[in-house]
């Protein structure tokens, strides 16, 4: 799958439908967030950069304490999040680490990311665990979760989705690989529902993982 990413020299923005220049190198601060003339664009450029196997365990500690959410955009740069149980991370696609998640069809995001084959794993802490159950419970076809949750869409470095300023670990990825149900990848119980109740798994590849606003 081609990913719909944004080429260098795009717009800069600092709201949820905004489109930014990221940078062409793993580990160099996009142009677009040293250039914003206020203390967001500021902040944004220290943002640390993380190792993605010492943060693993953050990730499935939350996963089994009300899940982590997933960040995706439509091809107009609409942001949507949902929350997930599942996902699974590890070694090696081209040298970096992959990450698969599990989207179910008939999601508003199955739609986002058949569009724009990227997303973000935002790995929340325990204090917005009610943001967490409101973007698994809530479409948002019809509404936008960062406002209706208070969390903060902030630029990501290498694709377009943005990631969250509140999670402290942003897992940046780009799909390589989407299997289409029906497949044999999860439970009998799960092959057995119909199909648009069934699951995508997404395979990616990570770009880069960042901690949020710190």
């Amino acid at each position: 799958m081609q990913s719909e990413s944004v080429a260098e020299g795009g717009e800069c923005g600092n709201n949820t439908g905004a489109v930014w220049r990221r940078s062409a190198r793993p580990g160099r601060v996009p142009k677009c967030l040293v250039d914003w003339p206020n203390e967001t664009g500021r902040w944004l450029a220290m943002r640390r950069q993380l190792d993605p196997v010492q943060v693993a365990n953050l990730a499935y500690e939350r996963l089994n304490d009300g899940g982590v959410l997933v960040s995706c955009v439509d091809r107009a740069g609409r942001a949507n999040l949902i929350t997930v149980s599942w996902w699974l991370f590890g070694w090696f696609y081209h040298s970096r680490p992959m990450s698969v998640i599990a989207i179910r069809r008939d999601r508003f995001s199955h739609g986002l990311l058949e569009a724009v084959p990227e997303f973000v794993v935002a790995v929340p802490t325990a204090e917005i665990r009610a943001a967490v159950d409101f973007c698994g419970s809530r479409s948002g076809r019809d509404r936008d979760k960062f406002v209706e949750t208070g969390l903060t869409a902030i630029p990501s470095y290498h694709v377009a989705p943005p990631s969250v300023a509140e999670c402290p670990v942003n897992y940046e990825c780009r799909v390589y690989e989407a299997v289409q149900p029906p497949h044999g990848l999860l439970t009998p119980e799960h092959r057995a529902k119909p199909l648009d109740r069934q699951h995508t798994i997404y395979f990616a590849e990570v770009l880069g993982v960042y901690a949020g606003a710190e």
